[in-house]
């Protein structure tokens, strides 16, 4: 069984910020506010 992906949603754009969310474990990141076609795209990478 493949893990489940994770995606970040998150306000912060800041570098460090960002790669501490991949160090923290997450597969993908996406900035808020949040666009459609950019989440959708992330999913669809572990579809």
């Amino acid at each position: 069984m493949n893990p489940t992906p994770i995606i970040a949603l998150t306000a912060s754009v800041v570098d460090d910020d960002i790669q501490k969310c991949f160090d923290a474990g997450m597969d993908a990141y996406v900035p808020k506010p949040v666009r459609r076609e950019k989440l959708l795209h992330e999913m669809s990478n572990y579809l």
